[in-house]
């Protein structure tokens, strides 16, 4: 589950190849051919009826602040890339460092591209 706007980000402005990519536009216009494995959504509440569907484990919320931020409150485990640097970013979630019912539970060792620090984690609710 995405936002209209990361689907401009992906190389040829493709769908994830393997996955069935539910695009929520939010109510903008968009040139999103839906077909079985891309499906688009303009409310919330269209999508939450679709991913009904789904199990939990395999869905996967990125990129979309909003999404981010309606989901939350259900999510059990949150993946996240931490970067040893200060970008300005489009979409931004709540610091789960801070949050009191997640907690880190998996971590990976410093990981280098160039001269880009980051390293990735596993979030999980704790109540």
């Amino acid at each position: 589950v995405y936002g209209v706007k990361y689907l401009k980000e992906l190389p040829g402005n493709l769908p994830i190849r393997g996955s069935v990519n539910m695009i929520f536009t939010d109510g903008a216009k968009t040139n999103v051919k839906t077909s079985s494995d891309v499906l688009s959504f303009d409310t919330i509440e269209e999508l939450r009826e679709a991913l009904r569907d789904y199990p939990d484990d395999d869905i996967y919320i990125i990129d979309n602040e909003k999404l981010y931020r309606e989901f939350l409150p259900e999510t059990r485990v949150v993946h996240v890339t931490k970067i040893d640097y200060e970008y300005k970013a489009d979409a931004y979630y709540e610091n789960l460092d801070e949050h009191p019912d997640f907690r880190i539970t998996a971590d990976s060792e410093e990981q280098y591209c160039f001269d880009i620090v980051y390293s990735f984690y596993r979030y999980e609710r704790t109540n």
